[in-house]
């Protein structure tokens, strides 16, 4: 049963010069200025174990996935850090992965273990399913919406696939050049909506580096990126800008209590048009990274005007 609740409100930052990543870690959902490099706020606590963030800027609300709530907040000033769920599950289904249709005010979802897409308006009523599989998926990675081009766009373990917005026309997105090799897997993916193009991390068993790739919607466009390090936990793109969140180099230190492991994560950025022009932005002080998401509001504001473009 899926349940619908009014909101509360939620501590936020109003938009403010720069591209602002949403980065959801173990302590909640914080936003990074890539101008300053500064930490500009922390939005949520982690207390519902977050795992996904989108926004709707015009509708000035932030959406966070956990495993079985939807939260809607408003991107306004206030004190509190309430908030309660948009859609909860009360059945033995949990949330996957989520996606925010800012045209059409529309809220998209998958659900497991039996794989399929949940619909709903932006408030989370008149909730449909779409697409329904035939299978247990344990290695979906994310869905993304490209409302302009009317495509949702999901990865599994070794694969990419495409439908429509009314979860019909199901297409996978063959990228010969990589994907197939009974080795390869996504470790994660990224859409820029700007340029219809989509990104991809690709990593091979036993490797230490993983490969940054990248090509058009029907697979075509294929071009290679900077490598990453094995341990690297979210991919953002957006024009040509290209954003990856990585562990570094890990220290062991000893106490009387024992061995103890320290490790940071740090943000880094590259140009999507040459390679080995990586540069790291700035530090994350957290533990753990679950996934990151560019949130600018100029590009919501204009990108009804955006036309098909390759990179």
């Amino acid at each position: 049963m899926w349940c619908v609740f009014d909101v509360a409100l939620l501590t936020f930052i109003t938009a403010s010069h720069g591209i602002q990543v949403l980065v959801v870690s173990n302590k909640g959902v914080s936003v990074y200025n890539t101008t300053s490099g500064e930490q500009t706020s922390l939005m949520m606590e982690n207390e519902q174990m977050m795992k996904e963030v989108d926004y709707h800027y015009a509708r000035k609300e932030v959406f966070a996935l956990t495993k079985r709530q939807i939260i809607r907040c408003p991107l306004t000033m206030t004190s509190s850090y309430e908030y309660r769920p948009v859609v909860y599950s009360e059945d033995e289904y949990s949330f996957m992965s989520m996606a925010v249709d800012w045209v059409h005010d529309t809220l998209y979802w998958t659900a497991g273990p039996v794989f399929m897409i949940h619909r709903s308006a932006i408030d989370g009523s008149d909730h449909t399913v779409i697409f329904r599989g035939y299978y247990i998926e344990t290695y979906h990675k994310k869905m993304l919406i490209d409302p302009h081009a009317g495509l949702l766009i999901w990865a599994t373990a070794s694969q990419i696939y495409s439908t429509n917005l009314d979860g019909k026309n199901i297409k996978k997105i063959d990228f010969p050049e990589v994907l197939g090799n009974v080795k390869s897997r996504v470790k994660n993916l990224a859409l820029d909506v700007t340029r219809r193009r989509l990104y991809f991390l690709a990593g091979f068993e036993d490797d230490d580096v993983w490969l940054m790739m990248s090509g058009n919607y029907d697979g075509s466009g294929f071009r290679r990126h900077d490598p990453v390090p094995r341990y690297t936990y979210a991919i953002a793109a957006m024009g040509d800008d290209l954003y990856w969140i990585a562990k570094e180099v890990m220290e062991t230190t000893y106490s009387p209590r024992g061995f103890k492991k320290h490790h940071t994560l740090a943000l880094y950025k590259a140009s999507v048009q040459a390679p080995g022009t990586s540069e790291r932005v700035l530090d994350l002080h957290t533990g753990a990274v679950w996934n990151m998401k560019i949130c600018d509001p100029e590009f919501q504001r204009t990108s009804s005007n955006i036309t098909s473009r390759s990179a």
